[in-house]
């Protein structure tokens, strides 16, 4: 896991290699970057956050 700092703050990264994306967790919920760390939104949970990537992946985004 790596980690990274926003806003001051530290975060943890997981990256998804199945979607090319960055989840940074923090203690109100998770970011969800891609590979160059644009950002795509926030979500109270990372099953949550996974499972928005996987409907808007099967939807043709991301």
């Amino acid at each position: 896991m790596l980690s990274a700092f926003h806003n001051g703050e530290e975060e943890n990264l997981l990256f998804l290699p199945e979607h090319k994306k960055y989840l940074a967790i923090d203690f109100d919920g998770v970011n969800v970057y891609d590979q160059y760390e644009n950002f795509y939104g926030h979500y109270p949970t990372e099953e949550e956050a996974i499972a928005a990537l996987d409907m808007a992946k099967k939807e043709g985004g991301c």
